[in-house]
């Protein structure tokens, strides 16, 4: 098992290559699980930059979308197709049967939430 530790735009970079590569080699659920993690990740660093991290100890990744949706940091349209991504990564994640164009979109969904709401510098 690999863990990812740190979510760093060429850590971003090569694992979303690797959701490319995993789509042309028709094993869509791992490019899902794939763009799962890294949204879980980014939501969790936006959240904490924006001083709007659920109370929750172990909250989900939902709950960090909603978050981020109800203090405006995401727009209503965003949200909702994030919700849709998420959804579909699941299904990815639990073994449910998933259509290589829902994959694809939910893929393509959040390259671009992660390219248009990037993280701010680390501090250093």
């Amino acid at each position: 098992m690999v863990a990812i530790i740190t979510p760093e735009p060429q850590s971003r970079a090569r694992l979303l290559h690797a959701a490319a590569v995993a789509m042309r080699l028709g094993v869509e659920p791992v490019a899902g699980i794939v763009a799962r993690i890294l949204l879980e990740r980014h939501l969790k660093r936006l959240c904490a930059s924006n001083d709007c991290t659920p109370e929750k100890k172990h909250a989900g990744i939902e709950c960090f979308l909603g978050r981020l949706y109800n203090k405006g940091h995401v727009s209503k349209p965003t949200h909702r197709e994030l919700k849709g991504a998420l959804q579909v990564c699941n299904r990815c994640a639990h073994g449910e049967a998933v259509a290589w164009h829902e994959v694809e979109a939910a893929v393509s969904a959040i390259e671009t939430f992660l390219r248009s709401h990037p993280l701010p510098p680390a501090a250093g």
